[in-house]
C-alpha cells in the first residue's frame, strides 16, 4: 500500500484547492486497477492506494496533484476577476447615477436615472422644435433652471453623454486591467479611483 501526503494551500476563507473528484477521476485514468481515496485535510492532500507504486507513477501523481492545485488556483483566480468587474460595473452605475454637472464647475447637477437619460434623449431629438425657455431641476431640486434654447439643451445633452462615456470608458480601462492580472497579487493592485 502506498500513502502519499502532498502540502497545498488553501484558497479564499480556507477553502479547498483541490478538487477531490477531478483529482480521482485523473488517478482513475492513470490507475486503473487500484483502489484509492483522496482527501484534503489542513492544507494537505492525503492519497491512499491499494497498491505500492514506483518512484515513476508517485512522480506521475505528484504531477496529477500539482496540475490540480494549479487549475483550482486558476479557477479561484477567475471567479476573483469576476468579482472584480462586477464591482467595476457596480461603481460605474454609480457614478452615472450620480448626474452630470452644468455648466462645469457650477455645483448644479442634474440627475442621470435611466428616465432622466431617455427624457434628455428624447427632448435633444425635439429640440428645433421645442418652446424656450422651459424649467429643468437639478437633482436635489433646489435649482430650477431654465433651458433657454436648443444649444443650450444640446450643450446639456452632450454633457450628460459625456459623463457616461466617461464612466464606461474609465471602467472598461480597469476591467482591461483586471483581465491583465496574471494572478492574485497582480490583481489586487488594480484600482478604481474614480
Amino acid at each position: 500500500m502506498t500513502n502519499l501526503t502532498f502540502t497545498t494551500e488553501l484558497g479564499e476563507a480556507g477553502s479547498s484547492m483541490v478538487d477531490e473528484a477531478e483529482l480521482s477521476a485523473s488517478l482513475r485514468a492513470l490507475l486503473p486497477d487500484a483502489v484509492f481515496s483522496v482527501v484534503e485535510v489542513d492544507g494537505a492532500c492525503l492519497i491512499d492506494i491499494d497498491i505500492d507504486i514506483d518512484d515513476d507513477m508517485r512522480q506521475s501523481v505528484s504531477d496529477l496533484v500539482a496540475a490540480n492545485i494549479a487549475g483550482a488556483v486558476s479557477r479561484s483566480l477567475a471567479h476573483a476577476k469576476r468579482s472584480a468587474r462586477d464591482d467595476i460595473n457596480d461603481r460605474t452605475s454609480v457614478l452615472i447615477s450620480m448626474g452630470f454637472e452644468y455648466p462645469a464647475a457650477s455645483g448644479h447637477v442634474f440627475s442621470m436615472s435611466d428616465t432622466a437619460q431617455r427624457n434628455l434623449s428624447e427632448l435633444d431629438k425635439l429640440r428645433s422644435v421645442l418652446t424656450y425657455p422651459f424649467a429643468m431641476a437639478t437633482v436635489d431640486d433646489l435649482l430650477i433652471d431654465a433651458v433657454t434654447s436648443a444649444e443650450d439643451l444640446h450643450a446639456r445633452y452632450l454633457t450628460a453623454l459625456g459623463r457616461i462615456q466617461w464612466a464606461y470608458g474609465t471602467g472598461n480601462a480597469i476591467k482591461a486591467a483586471i483581465n491583465a492580472a496574471e494572478d492574485e497579487a497582480a490583481l489586487a493592485l488594480v484600482v478604481d479611483s474614480r
